[in-house]
């Protein structure tokens, strides 16, 4: 199943590479590019999931993402907590305006549990996880003055963690005014067995409907709210300079923080 979903998308990166999107693009958001940075998994999007937009035509972006989830489990008639460290830095890479290449780094550590007499249920002790994973989006519609933006995308082609693959639809609404908001909806599908059993949901994340609403307040400020097929995650992003963007939130009620570069060859 993995091997046909990869080679179809393969076909539609030669289609959108040699005859471009379906529909033109409706334009700037009040007359600015809408900016763009990486999510948690790698792929341009909101907190965790991917989005309609890809990094752009010979545009590049360098992110990198802390995050520090944790989960509790029961032991000894009482809740003990696991605590994981992430560090995630990735980067996408725009051939053309329509098809988006990326690479993602994920360094989980977790000291784990000690349980009485080494017995207690399937969760893992001592996570330590350093795995590097390929993503892959193509944008096949740009939005328009009445139709959504439309793209493809798959995440970690080489399953290291959970191969997943999406399609996801966008629109922003209320585009010329005070406050344009930007809503994308998709479904993914991922294997979802490598981490059924430890604390990292967002690592679990678009195994099924998922969803993400953008609040533009102003031309550089963001406030992001997004169900992931597993958790909901909210956040604020800023770019307080020209391509550079800060942001911060909760992903599965734990605290995250990123920072990214967008820049052109």
């Amino acid at each position: 199943m993995r091997t046909t979903i990869v080679v179809a998308c393969i076909a539609l990166l030669a289609v959108a590479v040699s005859a471009g999107p379906v529909v033109q693009t409706q334009g700037p958001i009040r007359g600015y590019e809408r900016p763009v940075a990486p999510s948690l998994l790698g792929p341009t999007g909101a907190i965790v999931t991917p989005t309609m937009d890809t990094v752009g035509d010979e545009k590049w972006q360098v992110g990198f993402h802390y995050w520090q989830p944790d989960d509790e489990y029961w032991l000894d008639s009482d809740y003990e907590e696991m605590d994981a460290d992430v560090w995630a830095p990735k980067v996408n890479f725009g051939l053309g305006p329509y098809v988006e290449v990326g690479v993602a780094y994920f360094n989980v550590s977790d000291d784990g549990l000690t349980w009485p007499g080494g017995e207690g249920p399937p969760v893992p002790f001592n996570v330590d996880m350093d795995e590097t994973i390929v993503n892959l989006k193509i944008k096949l519609a740009e939005e328009g003055p009445t139709n959504p933006g439309f793209a493809v995308g798959l995440i970690d082609l080489g399953d290291q963690i959970d191969f997943k693959a999406y399609a996801v639809l966008g629109k922003t609404f209320f585009r010329n005014s005070s406050v344009p908001i930007t809503l994308n909806i998709g479904a993914g599908s991922g294997d979802d067995q490598k981490w059924s059993e430890d604390a990292l949901v967002a690592l679990k994340s678009l195994d099924g409907f998922f969803g993400s609403l953008t609040i533009h307040i102003t031309p550089n400020l963001q406030v992001m709210a997004e169900y992931d097929s597993e958790e909901d995650n909210y956040a604020v992003r800023w770019w307080p300079w020209n391509g550079l963007s800060i942001e911060g939130g909760i992903i599965d009620d734990d605290f995250f923080a990123g920072l990214a570069y967008r820049g052109s060859f």
